[in-house]
C-alpha cells in the first residue's frame, strides 16, 4: 500500500455518497476512488483499481450491505472494510463482526473519527467506537449459555497481556494502548495475538464476550 489510501464506497443513497466523499476529500492522504451500489458493481471497480478500504453503509441499507460485504469477503478478503452504522442497528453488528469488519462507526462520528478509522483499517488494525464496544453486552449476552469459557481467566496469560486484554476489551485502540502502556503498537499486536492463541479466542468481539463474561467492562 502506497502512502495515498484508495477507498470505495458502496452505498445507494446519492446524497450519503456526496456526503461522505466531501469528507474523505478532507483526509491529506486519501483517495476516493469511486462508489458503488452493491456487490457485483464492487467486484468490477475492484478489477479496475483494487482499493487499500472499502466502506458499506450499514444505516440506510443495512439489508444490502450484508451480502456485499460477503461478496467482497468471498472474492478478496485480503481487502479491509468499515462499516458506518447506527445503535438502533445493534442487531446486525453480530453480522458486520463475523463478516471480518476492521472498523465500526456509528453515523454521529467526527469526521477525524472517519478518516482516523479508515486508516487504522488500511494499516490492518482494528478499530470499533468505544460506544460500540460499551453497549455490545446487550448483543452478546446471549453467548454466554452458548459457549465452554475456561473457568480460570488469567490461567496462562502474563500480567502485561492482562493489561493489554482490559484495554482492549475497554475499547481502547491499538495507539491507546500502545501509549497508556508505553509500547509499540506491533508489541501491542503481538500481545493481542498471544492472548487469543491462549485464550482460545478468535476476534476482538471473542474478547469483548471473554471481559463481560468475567465482568472486566463497566458499562455507561
Amino acid at each position: 500500500m502506497g502512502l495515498c489510501v484508495k477507498v470505495i464506497l458502496v452505498e445507494n443513497a446519492l446524497m450519503f455518497r456526496i456526503g461522505i466523499k466531501i469528507l474523505l476529500e478532507k483526509g491529506r492522504n486519501l483517495e476516493y476512488i469511486g462508489d458503488v451500489q452493491d456487490g457485483e458493481e464492487l467486484l468490477k471497480a475492484i478489477e479496475k483499481k483494487t482499493p487499500d478500504v472499502v466502506i458499506f453503509d450499514g444505516i440506510f441499507t443495512p439489508k444490502k450491505a450484508v451480502p456485499a460485504i460477503k461478496t467482497l469477503v468471498s472474492h478478496h478478503p485480503s481487502i479491509p472494510f468499515l462499516v458506518i452504522t447506527e445503535l438502533k442497528g445493534f442487531k446486525n453488528l453480530e453480522k458486520y463482526l463475523k463478516l471480518g469488519a476492521k472498523a465500526l462507526i456509528f453515523s454521529d462520528a467526527t469526521d477525524e473519527e472517519l478518516l482516523g478509522a479508515i486508516n487504522m483499517a488500511a494499516q490492518g488494525y482494528e478499530y470499533y467506537t468505544v460506544r460500540i464496544v460499551r453497549n455490545i453486552s446487550n448483543l452478546l449476552h446471549h453467548y454466554f449459555e452458548r459457549r465452554d469459557f475456561e473457568d480460570n481467566f488469567f490461567d496462562g496469560l502474563s500480567k502485561r497481556e492482562r493489561e493489554v486484554l482490559e484495554l482492549f476489551a475497554q475499547g481502547k485502540s491499538y495507539k491507546e494502548i500502545s501509549v497508556l502502556l508505553n509500547i509499540s503498537i506491533r508489541t501491542v499486536e503481538t500481545h493481542k495475538k498471544n492472548i487469543m492463541s491462549k485464550l482460545k479466542l478468535q476476534s476482538t468481539a471473542d474478547i469483548v464476550k471473554y471481559a463481560l463474561k468475567y465482568n472486566l467492562l463497566h458499562f455507561q
